[in-house]
């Protein structure tokens, strides 16, 4: 699924910024202490992300749940999904009408001219010719067949309802593509917030430098670094509205239309098993992935048997009757009626009829293992849901704590900085492992709210949390 291979990127540089972000701030947090830095933390901590974060989204702004119902009605993807459905079940329909009795009129008219043993004994040049008409109504109504359509119309039907169970699946997988989305616009615009202040971070040390140098207490040196390290700062704000771009276009790929103000998901904690192994019974029994995979064998079971049919006899009843003038090339009209039993039986086919029972029979052992894999597809999804919405709760408040004592400690090199105790480098390295502990901060809190969500999609359970009505009409 095109999610997961996103998911795993955004883990995979999660974990990336967390190890750059962390070993240095640790040290630089010993250090602090020993300077006796105070336990309240500064500004710039972890309630300072708390506040961009909230300020990048609005209580007014439009909500995850109306976003997505309105995007519902015209997603490609479950649209598609939608039509194949609707396909599947004419094909059920138009396989169930062969059950029916089937009723045929043929009628035709016009001028002929024929030759046969009553024309020449009628007429001189052998020839009957003049207007003719003739029409006839058959009826007839299969009896037997060995049970080859009877199991063909189950089949269809049982593949019309895998069909059925295909899209609301695609509805899940759609829900939680849009819900990682709507996180990532949020979080992108308030990681630009982040990269702005960081920006001005950098621009206040690089007047304290050149402050410094005018003092007689820095070099030259010191003020290129501190614009180097003001430059880095401005990249990453280009990065970072980079990034705002792909997950807006994203956006409006799956919602089909442009970001607006958003409003921020709350974690549905009541939605979840609050356990691992509830979490896989539940998928077991409740996602609509595996549920169409164990349709597809029984209708591939179905399949097997109408092709036994094929070795065995056909039996239907016919009713005729039919009405002709002048058809024998003479005038003449007449009428006739009948009731028969017609059998048809294959005796020889050349092996074709035992293939194709041979491949039925391999078809649903296939369908099994397609199924087994989409059952292992599915605990694994549940598990590393579970894993991930672990990690990120866990690191939730080691991240907010490194974030506070991370503002502490810049505050403490910057007083110590202008006292000449410690060393540009020391400053603008605290500075950018602060920016890099709230980065990282930032994209714990939206990873933990999206992964109540992950959860939820292999249980089945992310369109009824999302309160999202899913449009699927119910076919007779």
């Amino acid at each position: 699924m095109a999610w997961r291979a996103v998911r795993n990127t955004l883990i995979f540089l999660f974990m990336i910024m967390l190890v750059i972000c962390v070993s240095p701030a640790l040290v630089r947090a010993k250090d602090g202490a020993g300077d006796g830095v105070g336990a309240v933390p500064a500004v710039s901590g972890a309630k300072n992300v708390n506040s961009i974060l909230n300020k990048a989204t609005a209580e007014n702004g439009v909500s995850l749940q109306a976003a997505l119902q309105s995007a519902m009605d015209t997603n490609p993807t479950f649209l598609s999904r939608k039509h194949a459905y609707s396909s599947s079940h004419e094909a059920y329909l138009k396989s169930f009408g062969a059950l029916l009795p089937q009723v045929n009129v043929v009628a035709r008219g016009g001028y002929q001219v024929i030759q046969n043993d009553t024309t020449s004994f009628l007429y001189d040049d052998k020839q009957g010719e003049g207007w003719t008409n003739d029409m006839r109504v058959v009826m007839s109504q299969l009896l037997f067949d060995g049970g080859m359509t009877s199991s063909k119309v189950e089949a269809d039907k049982l593949h019309s309802q895998s069909k059925q169970e295909e899209l609301f699946n695609t509805a899940e997988d759609v829900g939680l593509t849009a819900t990682q989305y709507f996180m990532e616009v949020i979080r992108n615009r308030a990681l630009i917030e982040l990269c702005e202040n960081n920006i001005v971070e950098h621009e206040k040390i690089l007047e304290l430098t050149r402050i410094r140098l005018n003092n007689g207490g820095g070099t030259q040196v010191d003020v290129n670094q501190a614009e180097a390290s003001l430059e880095e700062a401005k990249s990453r704000l280009v990065q970072a509205r980079q990034g705002l771009e792909d997950a807006e276009a994203g956006y409006l790929k799956v919602f089909g239309s442009k970001a607006e103000q958003l409003a921020m998901p709350e974690r549905p904690k009541q939605a979840i098993p609050p356990t691992l192994e509830e979490g896989i019974a539940l998928a077991m029994d409740n996602n609509r992935a595996l549920k169409a995979a164990r349709l597809a064998i029984k209708q591939k079971e179905k399949e097997a048997e109408s092709a036994k049919g094929l070795h065995l006899p056909q039996l239907y009843a016919k009713l005729a009757g039919g009405h002709s003038d002048n058809t024998g090339g003479y005038e003449q009209n007449y009428h006739d009626v009948s009731a028969m039993l017609q059998l048809s039986f294959n005796l020889y086919s050349g092996g074709s009829l035992s293939a194709e029972i041979r491949e039925a029979k391999s078809e649903v052992s296939k369908s099994v293992q397609d199924a087994e894999e989409v059952r292992r597809e599915v605990e694994e999804d549940v598990r590393t849901a579970y894993s991930f919405h672990r990690s990120t709760w866990k690191l939730l408040p080691i991240l907010r704590d490194l974030t506070d004592e991370n503002a502490d400690i810049v505050v403490s090199y910057a007083d110590q900085f202008r006292m000449g105790k410690r060393s540009l480098l020391d400053l603008v390295s605290a500075q950018k492992s602060l920016f890099s502990s709230q980065q990282v901060y930032l994209n714990a809190m939206a990873a933990h709210t999206f992964s109540y969500y992950r959860i939820c999609m292999p249980i089945a359970a992310l369109m009824n949390t999302l309160g999202v009505s899913v449009h699927v009409p119910e076919l007779n």
